[in-house]
Formats: structure tokens, sequence, C-alpha cells
């Protein structure tokens, strides 16, 4: 039996259909590849809103700005006492401690602004703002008395 020369393909058509095809198959992989990462910049938005929706709703975050809050404006509740106590201090001093005492009241008043400023800032926050008052979101009664807090303070009260 012989064979004809055209029963198999010649070299050259081997070559050229692998060409093709790995060419095909290359093309086939960088379009995937290109509409991969668009769906990922398309997409980067709506996930990184949803991680951080999941952060801030997050029931420790809440519980945990809820107490600063409260925990903060007492703080510069006693700021303020304290620097009503210094100022008197500073009144009946004798002069060889009035310098020091006037040290002690700036001391005081320094630390109350920046307590005060903190809390101005976390109030106007996105992520902090809304946990200042939660009864205002969340249903039913609260026990005990409820004293609405500030939504921002003054820095003169540390004067």
């Amino acid at each position: 039996m012989s064979r004809h020369n055209d029963d198999f393909p010649s070299a050259g058509e081997v070559t050229g259909n692998g060409i093709k095809y790995g060419l095909a198959i290359l093309v086939v992989v960088i379009i995937l590849g290109v509409v991969a990462w668009a769906w990922n910049v398309a997409t980067a938005p709506a996930r990184m809103a949803g991680n951080i929706v999941t952060k801030v709703f997050d029931a420790d975050h809440a519980l945990q700005t809820y107490r600063w809050f409260h925990e903060s404006y007492q703080q510069i509740n006693a700021k303020k006492g304290q620097i009503n106590l210094s100022k008197g201090a500073l009144a009946a001093s004798g002069e060889d401690r009035k310098e020091a005492r006037r040290v002690e009241l700036l001391g005081l008043q320094q630390g109350c602004q920046s307590l005060v400023s903190e809390y101005n800032a976390r109030a106007t926050r996105a992520d902090t703002v809304i946990f200042q008052h939660p009864e205002r979101f969340l249903p039913g009664n609260w026990p005990g008395e409820q004293i609405p807090l500030p939504s921002s303070i003054n820095l003169e009260i540390c004067s």
C-alpha cells in the first residue's frame, strides 16, 4: 500500500494551524483578563462601601463609640469643674504661689480644649455621629435618665 502525500498535512500547515490556535487562545485569555480587570474596577466602589458599612455598624464599634461620647462628655464636665476650682485657688493664693497656680490653670484649660476639640471632631464624622444619639435610631424604651448629648461643645467652657 502506498500513501499519498495528500493524506498528511505538511509541516508548514501544522505550524500555521498551531500558530493560529495559539494566537486565538492568547486573544481569549487577554480578553478575559481585561473583562476581569474591568469588573474588578467597576465593582470596587460598591465593595468598599459594603466593607465600610460592615465595619461602622459592627456592634462592638457602635458600643465603643456610644460609650466614648458619654465618657468624653463627663470628662469635659470634670475638667470644667477643675478649672473653676483652679481659678478659686489662684484667686486665694499668695503672691509666692500665683505663678504656679496660673501654670496649673493653663494646663487644665489646655487639657479641656483638647477634649472639646476631639469631641467636636468625632461629633461631625459620618462614622460616629449616628452613635452619639442611638435612641433616635433604635426602637424601644431605654432605662435610666436620658440626657441628650450636645452635638458640639463651645471651647469657651474651658476659659
